[in-house]
C-alpha cells in the first residue's frame, strides 16, 4: 500500500515577517475605515447635538426663580464687545462691556463692568445673543474666581435657566421667560418686584 504523508509547511523567518506585516496592514486599513466612518458621522451631526459633557444644567427655571441665586441684577446697556474667539468657524464674542443703568439687586460701585459668556464648553450663553447698544435686565453671577482672561470682579451669565430679559425702550417692557405665567411685563413692574423682594446675593465678588 502506498503511504500518504501529510507535510506541514514550514515558514521561513522572512516569510513570517511578511505574513505578520500583511496582517497588521489589513488591521490598520479596517481601523482607519472605522475612524473615517466615525469622523464622518460626527461631522454630519447637527451642532445642537454636539453638546459638550462639561456643561450640565440641573434646572431651566424662569427669571424670577433664578434671581435669588444671582449676585447682581440690573438694567444694563451693552456698550461693546471686548474680546473674541473662533468657535465653530465663527468669530464669537467672549466678553462685553455692560453699563449699569439701574441696579435692582446687589451692590456695585462701578458704572461699567466686564461680562463673560460661553467659550464653547461652559453653561453660559454665547454673547452673540446680545446686541450692542441694546438694553437688557440681566442677573449676573460672580464668584471672584479667575478663569482664562477673566479677572476678579468680572461677571458672567448663566445659561441654566432664564438669566436675562430683553428690554423694549419704546414700550418700556421686558420680554422673556419671566415666570410660569408671564412672557412680557412692564419694566416698572419687574423693578418693583425685585426691589420689594430684595434678597442678599448668595455669593458675590470676594
Amino acid at each position: 500500500m502506498k503511504k500518504i504523508y501529510s507535510r506541514q509547511r514550514i515558514l521561513l523567518p522572512s516569510q513570517k515577517n511578511n505574513t505578520r506585516s500583511c496582517v497588521i496592514f489589513i488591521i490598520g486599513i479596517i481601523n482607519m475605515r472605522r475612524l473615517t466612518a466615525l469622523v464622518s458621522f460626527w461631522l454630519i451631526i447637527p451642532q445642537s447635538m454636539q453638546t459638550s459633557p462639561v456643561c450640565e444644567c440641573v434646572s431651566d427655571d424662569p427669571f424670577l426663580i433664578v434671581v435669588p441665586r444671582a449676585a447682581l441684577v440690573s438694567l444694563v446697556r451693552v456698550n461693546r464687545f471686548l474680546s473674541y474667539k473662533n468657535i465653530n468657524n465663527t468669530n464669537m464674542p467672549l466678553s462685553m462691556e455692560a453699563e449699569l443703568v439701574d441696579i435692582y439687586k446687589g451692590h456695585e460701585k462701578r458704572k461699567l463692568i466686564t461680562v463673560w459668556g460661553d467659550n464653547g464648553i461652559l453653561c453660559r450663553p454665547y454673547l452673540s445673543t446680545f446686541k450692542e447698544n441694546n438694553f437688557y435686565v440681566i442677573a449676573f453671577d460672580s464668584s471672584g474666581r479667575t478663569s482664562g482672561d477673566e479677572k476678579k470682579g468680572d461677571y458672567w451669565i448663566s445659561d441654566c435657566g432664564t438669566y436675562w430679559l430683553t428690554v423694549d425702550t419704546a414700550t418700556k417692557t421686558v420680554a422673556g421667560n419671566i415666570d410660569d405665567r408671564n412672557r412680557s411685563l412692564e419694566l416698572s413692574r419687574i423693578r418693583e418686584h425685585l426691589i420689594e423682594n430684595h434678597l442678599p446675593p448668595v455669593y458675590g465678588p470676594e
